[in-house]
């Protein structure tokens, strides 16, 4: 098969590029894609491969002949200043961003999920998915986790755990709900913890998504995840992608305003410009999209990241949907809340 490889003309150290059959038109053909999302920088016949394809042929192969579009993605090393800021952004995100557990009597602990810190108007909430706390994560109608099994660690990495104590659950109103949920944590004394060993991001720090942003997807991974003594030590990742352009085909009831696609690769490009090898998600759940972007005048951390989503579920090695952060503002602004001043 004549093959033509793509790259997104949007991206910058991490770029998502796409093969599609020479013979097709864009569209339907090409998985959705559409010409102004892509800028052609090779040819190729996957029948006769060559080594110097940066991808597997068989696999692109299979995909362009399914889907119409096979998706890889390619990280150019990053230079040494992006490393220094990239470790200064690690370190801001580590102390926002919260893991999410179950503790089962008589069993193991389990890593439900991630989630995000926020302080507005003296008040705390915390930002992550609805299916986290879901017997059954892949029904949204199924029964809550007891709330006395659900505990987050005292301090990050590692730590003892606690309950949330005393708080109140705020979901989008049907009919459309998204797998979203922000959480007012309300007991004094879990609000002093996370205070002295954790951070609160401002809502403001929350944003839309923008067309050329490059992505980062961070959380705890459910893999290496232990539990010793009662401490339990976790492992962040912070994962850099690209959104996808077009809304996948075996996406369950999409909704564009809601739902942003970012893709996923076997082989994980990580911010040091290393590739680690991704064999699942699990644990990023509910955990934050950043945006990272240039600014103008004195860097920081806060200045450089937006949050633009929260993650909410993966197909395996190919893709992960998330919620838009408009979804966030949407129930932040609802009279039950009662902010003085939503963002």
């Amino acid at each position: 098969m004549d093959v033509q490889i793509y790259r997104s003309p949007y991206s910058t150290s991490a770029a998502e590029h796409a093969v599609f059959s020479k013979a097709s038109g864009w569209g339907v053909d090409r998985g959705g894609e559409e010409a102004e999302h892509w800028m052609l920088i090779a040819e190729a016949d996957l029948s006769r491969p060559t080594a110097t394809l940066p991808f597997d042929a068989g696999a692109a192969l299979a995909d362009v002949t399914t889907d119409g579009v096979f998706y890889y993605l390619h990280q150019s090393p990053p230079e040494t200043v992006h490393l220094e800021a990239d470790k200064a952004l690690n370190a801001f995100r580590l102390r926002v961003t919260l893991p999410i557990l179950r503790d089962v009597p008589g069993g193991e602990i389990e890593i439900l999920g991630t989630g995000t810190l926020f302080k507005h108007e003296d008040r705390i909430f915390l930002v992550t998915a609805d299916h986290l706390f879901r017997e059954d994560p892949e029904d949204a109608s199924s029964a809550m986790i007891p709330t006395e099994e659900v505990v987050i660690p005292e301090q990050p990495v590692r730590g003892n755990f606690r309950t949330f104590g005393h708080h109140i659950v705020y979901h989008q109103p049907p009919p459309v709900t998204a797998d979203v949920v922000v959480i007012e944590l309300k007991e004094p004394e879990t609000i002093a913890m996370l205070a002295e060993n954790w951070g609160f991001l401002p809502l403001e720090q929350g944003g839309d998504d923008r067309v050329g942003d490059r992505l980062v997807v961070s959380g705890f991974l459910h893999e290496g995840a232990r539990n010793v003594d009662g401490i339990v030590h976790q492992r962040m990742l912070n994962l850099a992608t690209d959104p996808l352009t077009a809304i996948p085909k075996k996406a369950s009831q999409p909704i564009y305003s809601h739902d942003l696609f970012i893709y996923l690769d076997a082989q994980g490009a990580r911010l040091d410009g290393e590739t680690e090898a991704i064999g699942s998600i699990k644990g990023l759940s509910g955990g934050p999209i950043w945006a990272a972007r240039e600014r103008a005048g004195l860097w920081s951390p806060s200045a450089t990241m937006k949050i633009v989503a929260i993650q909410s579920a993966e197909l395996k090695q190919r893709w992960a949907r998330a919620v838009r952060w408009n979804v966030v503002r949407e129930i932040l602004r609802r009279p039950e809340v009662g902010l003085r001043s939503p963002p």
